[in-house]
């Protein structure tokens, strides 16, 4: 009998710790980052730094699912 659902008890596969590990690094880097330039004024606090921070954090997460399939 094979189980409905899927076994969320079992552990990642190490391809996936992996894959999860360097986008959630990359996002960490720059989140840290965007704060600390924009805090120091490096980077001017505009609409177009806000469109590219948010599309540096946006698309590894529409991405992920099309690197992990």
């Amino acid at each position: 009998m094979q189980l409905s659902h899927p076994d969320l008890a079992r552990p990642f596969a190490p391809h996936r710790l992996k894959i999860f590990a360097v986008m959630f690094s990359f996002v960490g880097a720059v989140f840290v980052f965007m704060t600390i330039a924009s805090g120091f004024g490096l980077v001017a606090p505009s609409f177009t730094v806000d469109v590219i921070a948010n599309l540096i954090f946006g698309i590894p997460v529409i991405v992920l699912p099309f690197i992990l399939f």
